[in-house]
């Protein structure tokens, strides 16, 4: 995850950024008298996300 912020004066802005990856597998194995069953699966994905803005005060006076 990376994030950064910056401020000048009344106005402030920032962003971030995450990512992520994976990889899985497996492995079965059955034996019977009746049967043999093998199998296998796997897996792999990945995500990236991110967000970002900005602020300013706003004042109010009556």
């Amino acid at each position: 995850m990376t994030e950064a912020r910056a401020e000048y004066g009344h106005v402030g802005g920032y962003g971030r950024l995450e990512g992520f990856a994976g990889v899985e597998g497996g492995f079965t194995a059955k034996a019977t008298k009746e049967e043999v069953t093998v199998g296998a699966k796997g897996f792999a994905g990945g995500k990236l996300s991110g967000a970002g803005g900005a602020k300013r005060p706003v004042s109010v006076s009556a």
